[in-house]
């Protein structure tokens, strides 16, 4: 089976199940694809077969976390910037499952965390001003993560740097300032931009995900 594997926290618990298993005898036969850098060196830690990131392998079911899900399973990703790199995986894998804590359950993607854009050259203020996206702030993100998130830096720290997802584009996270209303004509704006080389927006109606829902008391339940 060829595995494809998201970026994050959640896969780096699903990955060392998996290889807990394979020891036992009780997995075989899995190769896995990475979205990112730092998932491959995870995988060639917990010593996983593993395929380039950018094989053109059919993927029998691809597995990632996400930032935020709504009830009618849009998806939010990109906050560690491989929202590329997972939507190359979703299209190629026959499933695609989305595991997440009961916290990044939302009412409406955009409303808890920023939807991140991966222009050429910065274009913060064009995106902002999206139609479908107002009212918004547009922050360069510096450092590992959204601006404004604990720990995280902002443009104009002395010593932040401005980062960089694996394939060398930058983000431009968009803060809303009100719910999000439409997701596919976010989405549809967003790829429609010159210069937009990828977003974090997923809309259910592209390719609905299975998503999976931890809970608190250890249990996991279906959206």
């Amino acid at each position: 089976m060829i595995l494809g594997v998201g970026t994050g926290k959640t896969v780096e618990l699903c990955l060392r199940r998996i290889a807990d298993k394979l020891e036992r005898g009780a997995l075989k036969d899995v190769l896995c694809l990475p979205t990112s850098d730092a998932t491959a060196r995870l995988l060639e830690t917990l010593k996983l077969p593993t395929l380039r990131h950018d094989s053109d392998a059919s993927v029998d079911l691809a597995i990632g976390g996400c930032d935020a899900v709504d009830g009618q399973k849009h998806v939010l990703k990109g906050g560690k910037g491989a929202m590329l790199r997972e939507k190359l995986l979703r299209d190629a894998a026959k499933a695609w499952v989305v595991c997440c804590a009961e916290g990044k359950v939302c009412d409406a993607v955009g409303s808890t965390y920023p939807i991140p854009v991966a222009p050429v050259g910065v274009r913060a203020r064009k995106l902002a001003n999206l139609p479908s996206l107002q009212p918004a702030v547009a922050r360069l993100r510096v450092g590992a993560a959204p601006a404004g998130f604990p720990g995280c830096a902002m443009p104009g720290d002395d010593g932040a740097a401005v980062y960089k997802t694996d394939n060398g584009n930058l983000i431009v996270d968009l803060f809303l300032e009100a719910p999000l209303r439409d997701v596919r004509r976010a989405a549809d704006d967003l790829s429609r931009t010159a210069g937009v080389v990828e977003h974090g927006l997923l809309p259910a109606d592209e390719n609905p995900p299975i998503v999976v829902v931890g809970r608190a008391d250890g249990t996991a339940t279906r959206l």
